[in-house]
């Protein structure tokens, strides 16, 4: 079973200030790779975020490759107050990313955070590019685009939100929508979703942003969401705070279903 989240580009909205941004990227980044989510996908809402597009690419990234990848800039500026990612593929010994020095003669040297550049043999990668490599029998290789789940999440930014919710709504996913109007979750609801797990292979989660819900947002597209979402469920029912954070909504989702995905219930 793979976990997609899906959130609107303005997801940070509500934060004036940069370095707070950074931290809370950062951890969004962490909450995803903690539940070992397999897609971001963010859909274009409101006022395009540079900054957080950047800051996303820079966490994603391991520790390691961060300085040959990206130059100083303003969207960095607060990397460093950051919590450290650590990620599971950082430590890996069998797949890693790295990024491509030279090219030439059919053989390209690539820097992967180890001792020495590595070489892939009879193939000339484009530099100052990343690549995702597999050790195979004391070699490395590229990987396959079945391996991507040892890289961690992948990311994506779409335009039209109700076009990719209908090509994704199939038999084998499940759209899974929060809301507070929605129903209430409840411990049989965590037990039948455990069950219809046993058929699916993925969670589509799908979130609104900071002032506006996911009924305020599809009411502006004029569609309704039990259309396009399997489900509609209020997460969080006896909050105690006026408005969850997206942030905080999908951390607390994801450690919720996290349940109904890796225990028998």
């Amino acid at each position: 079973m793979n976990f997609f989240v899906i959130a609107p580009t303005n997801i940070f909205s509500d934060i004036p200030s940069l370095r707070e941004k950074t931290v809370r990227v950062a951890n969004l980044v962490r909450t995803l790779l903690i539940f070992r989510a397999r897609g971001l996908i963010l859909f274009k809402y409101g006022k395009e975020d540079e900054e957080l597009y950047k800051l996303i690419e820079f966490f994603k990234i391991p520790s390691y490759l961060r300085k040959l990848v990206f130059k100083k800039e303003k969207a960095l500026k607060y990397v460093g107050v950051a919590p450290p990612i650590r990620a599971f593929y950082e430590d890996s010994d069998f797949a890693r990313y790295g990024f491509v020095i030279k090219s030439e003669n059919g053989v390209s040297y690539v820097n992967i955070g180890l001792k020495d550049l590595v070489t892939i043999n009879s193939i000339e990668l484009k530099e100052k590019s990343l690549v995702k490599l597999i050790r195979e029998k004391d070699e490395w290789r590229i990987a396959r685009k079945e391996e991507d789940f040892l890289f961690g999440f992948e990311y994506y930014i779409i335009e039209d939100l109700v076009n990719y919710l209908s090509k994704v709504k199939n038999k084998e996913n499940i759209i899974f929508a929060t809301s507070r109007y929605g129903k209430e979750f409840s411990l049989e609801d965590l037990i039948s979703l455990n069950n219809l797990l046993k058929i699916k292979k993925n969670i589509y989660l799908l979130f609104g942003s900071p002032k506006e819900g996911l009924y305020e947002i599809f009411k502006k597209l004029n569609k309704k969401i039990e259309e396009y979402a399997d489900f509609v469920y209020n997460m969080f029912p006896n909050q105690g705070v006026k408005t969850i954070r997206t942030d905080e909504a999908i951390f607390g989702s994801l450690a919720i279903l996290n349940l109904a995905v890796h225990k028998s219930i």
